[in-house]
């Protein structure tokens, strides 16, 4: 069982798993209806049912896998289920995943738990994240407190080979040994997909959405924000950053939510839009760059897509 309050982060894990392992492994279908299930016989059709079941429908999702191992999330809050499951099967694994609790990420969460709205008062939403915070810690204590035998657990800022050897330990894997299709640096590609990039959050991008320093916004979202660069390299060139805390795009598309991705695609779309530099009868194209890393020349450790248009952008890379 893995064991992760942010569940796009533990859905990342199962994604990768049923691409690199042969285990198989499915979401939270315990908490979430649109987990895709076999037909197994109705129990399956609600989450009422899947609870009210659960002990059956583990038995019967396991038989139609015909392995001999299978992984399934929870939410931390779900401890009697899984003090339940544990004591019907010593030989359960639990992994369990401490995610930094950022304000962005806890706003995030009480907006999709319908504790607050995108717009709620500031005031509202600092009183809310204390109590929120206390609450996810209080179910981590409680998982500790606990004392399953074979508990693992990791965390996003941990050293990356630590956490990929008590990954492999958790999915009883040899390490630094291929086991079937499995090998040490799948195992660490895998730890990568779960941990979190460093986050410096004094970089000026940050301080402008914490509006310490002043920006000429063109657009904002739910989470988004566009403005316009205050030193332009065309005559039209405009930033678009998320509002979470991503270094870089393959770290935000590793580790943001789809509602992140999808408002952030979206605001580019929308620049594009209002600037008019979108192909076709008024504009005549543009450029859209992120730069990542030392090789890509990122000057601010947050993730930055560079909108540019008004001329001919040239060629994107000189040949050396």
């Amino acid at each position: 069982m893995v064991i992760c309050q942010r569940r796009h982060v533990a859905q990342r894990l199962v994604s990768q798993n049923n691409k690199l392992t042969d285990i198989i492994a499915f979401a939270y279908l315990f908490n979430d209806p649109t987990v895709t299930l076999p037909d197994l016989g109705g129990i399956e059709d609600s989450l009422s049912k899947r609870n009210r079941h659960r002990k059956a429908l583990l038995r019967l999702v396991f038989g139609s896998t015909h392995a001999n191992r299978m992984m399934i999330c929870l939410d931390p809050e779900d401890i009697d289920l899984i003090k339940d499951f544990c004591a019907e099967s010593p030989s359960t694994r639990l992994l369990q995943i401490d995610c930094e609790l950022t304000d962005r990420y806890l706003t995030d969460h009480a907006i999709a738990l319908d504790l607050i709205a995108a717009k709620s008062p500031q005031g509202a939403v600092r009183r809310l994240l204390p109590r929120l915070r206390a609450k996810i810690l209080q179910d981590r204590a409680h998982l500790e407190l606990a004392s399953f035998d074979n508990h693992y657990r990791i965390a996003d800022q941990a050293d990356i080979n630590d956490t990929a050897n008590t990954l492999s330990r958790f999915l009883a894997l040899p390490a630094h040994t291929s086991y079937g299709p499995m090998t040490w640096p799948k195992i660490c590609f895998l730890t990568r997909m779960l941990m979190s990039y460093s986050y410096d959050n004094q970089n000026i991008f940050a301080k402008i959405l914490r509006g310490e320093i002043p920006n000429n916004t063109l657009l904002e979202t739910a989470h988004s924000l566009a403005f316009h660069d205050i030193h332009p390299q065309a005559p039209i060139h405009v930033l678009v950053i998320p509002k979470g805390p991503y270094v870089t795009y393959d770290h935000f598309a590793q580790a943001a939510s789809d509602a992140e991705i999808l408002d952030f695609t979206r605001a580019i779309g929308e620049v594009c839009r209002v600037t008019g530099v979108q192909p076709g009868e008024d504009g005549n194209g543009f450029r859209a760059i992120a730069n990542a890393g030392a090789d890509g020349v990122q000057d601010v450790p947050h993730l930055h897509v560079h909108i540019m248009g008004g001329r001919n952008m040239g060629r994107m890379v000189t040949q050396q």
